[in-house]
């Protein structure tokens, strides 16, 4: 899976993850489409959930640090009902 990854190719095995997940993405990256990416993630990944954070960027847990540990929070919630 890293190889893909380095080599610009996309994970193929996300539906596999049997855990709860969480993705946090910052609305104003500008590396890249950061919301886009949060949202086809939780296609792929049964379960999953998404907080976009509107005043963070690409360094989310550095702008919005409370927003991070709330999806901690929510992740390992889920996790004690899985």
């Amino acid at each position: 899976m890293l190889a893909d990854a380095l080599a610009g190719g996309r994970f193929t095995r996300y539906n596999d993850l049997l855990m709860p997940a969480g993705i946090i993405a910052g609305a104003g990256d500008r590396l890249f489409d950061a919301k886009a990416e949060a949202l086809r993630l939780q296609t792929e990944i049964p379960g999953s959930f998404v907080d976009i954070i509107p005043q963070a960027g690409h360094m989310v847990h550095h702008t919005a640090p409370l927003a991070v540990l709330a999806m901690v929070d929510r992740v390992a919630a889920a996790a004690s009902m899985h």
